[in-house]
């Protein structure tokens, strides 16, 4: 604390010691003043808690019956909310485990399942004509590849037939041959000019 702030009047620009020491002896006790200011301040903290009390006796028996029931609706409004916020949880899952369920009955592996029925329950149709977009491409490219591995092989297409080729290979193999025939002739003939 200063000097000046602590002698107050009395203080005077370039005091002597023997001068400080006679006005701080003047000067009044500090800690009187702090236990007068902590007492007034007790004494307004009792009178205020004596105001709430009188204040609490004052209301009637309806108002704090009033209260009473507002504190319970709140408490029951909570409740409530959270009851409809499990509602709502179970009804989406049960809504989801329903159009999983349909999704894998049509076909669908799980995951493509799991993730057009949650599209679906969301609202979110590009999703759903997206996931079945790709469930059709995988469908049709393995219905097409069960289709050629049951397809029996032709007879006279793999050279295991019965032996008796029909007309149509038959000419296809003459014509061949004499094809490969004119074209080794022509090839000799070029060879032998050169």
């Amino acid at each position: 604390m200063k000097l000046n702030v602590l002698l107050g009047d009395a203080y005077k620009e370039g005091m002597t010691a023997d001068e400080i020491i006679s006005a701080l002896e003047k000067v009044a006790d500090p800690s009187a003043e702090v236990e007068k200011l902590r007492n007034a301040v007790t004494k307004a903290n009792g009178e205020a808690a004596e105001y709430k009390k009188q204040l609490k006796a004052k209301r009637t028996d309806d108002e704090n019956a009033a209260q009473e029931q507002a504190d319970k609706l709140a408490e029951m409004q909570k409740q409530i909310e959270a009851l409809t916020a499990d509602k709502e949880n179970l009804v989406k899952e049960k809504t989801l485990a329903s159009y999983r369920e349909k999704f894998v009955a049509q076909g669908y592996d799980a995951e493509l399942a799991n993730k057009a029925a949650s599209a679906l329950a969301d609202g979110d149709m590009d999703k759903v004509f997206k996931f079945q977009s790709e469930f059709m491409t995988a469908h049709d490219t393995a219905y097409k590849a069960s289709l050629l591995k049951d397809m029996p092989t032709p007879p006279g297409a793999d050279g295991n037939g019965d032996g008796a080729d029909n007309a149509g290979v038959s000419f296809a193999k003459r014509f061949a041959k004499e094809r490969a025939d004119a074209n080794k002739a022509s090839s000799d003939a070029m060879t032998a000019f050169h």
